[in-house]
């Protein structure tokens, strides 16, 4: 579909980006990590990303915790994320199979498990993060979470929180800055 596109839409410099918001975020970091020679430029705002506590990954000990603590959320956003993620995938039905029988096909797509696989983080694309401190999706969690294992492994990134709930009224300055740059 690239050339398709940049057959048609001048580009003065032939510099690809890739921009996620939400699920959209969740695709943007399977693309960063799988495919990174193609893009210069990744950036994610609220992404919806897996956390311990909702990861299919997640031990059921850590799920009911969650689930005890944040109740509506949880299960909310585990059956919009199975939703999601059938829909775009062979992943149809995993959060309704035992943790052990998930794992192998949630590998595959996990952001976080696949940083794992880096080897050289430096030639990775630029990455930033983008999102809201007080996201009803408690996607907040989920993006610091990343920025944690992203700074473990070494990767270069930049993150910016603002205020409010899931993808409303943000600053993007920071993000238009980066894109920009």
């Amino acid at each position: 579909i690239m050339p398709f596109v940049e057959a048609r839409i001048p580009v003065a410099n032939k510099v690809r980006m890739l921009l996620g918001a939400s699920m959209g975020g969740f695709s943007s970091m399977q693309l960063f990590f799988k495919n990174s020679s193609i893009f210069k430029k990744v950036a994610i705002v609220c992404p919806l990303l897996p956390f311990p506590g909702i990861s299919p990954l997640s031990e059921d000990a850590e799920r009911q915790a969650y689930a005890h603590t944040n109740p509506a959320v949880s299960y909310g956003f585990m059956g919009g994320f199975s939703l999601a993620l059938s829909a775009m995938s062979d992943i149809a039905g995993t959060f309704g199979l035992p943790a052990n029988a998930q794992a192998p096909r949630w590998v595959q797509h996990d952001p976080v498990q696949l940083l794992k696989a880096v080897r050289n983080p430096r030639t990775l694309p630029a990455l930033h993060i983008d999102y809201n401190d007080q996201d009803d999706l408690n996607l907040n969690i989920a993006a610091e979470y990343l920025a944690g294992q992203l700074k473990l492994k070494g990767v270069p990134f930049t993150i910016n929180k603002s205020v409010g709930s899931h993808c409303e009224k943000r600053d993007n300055t920071k993000l238009f800055r980066f894109l920009d740059q």
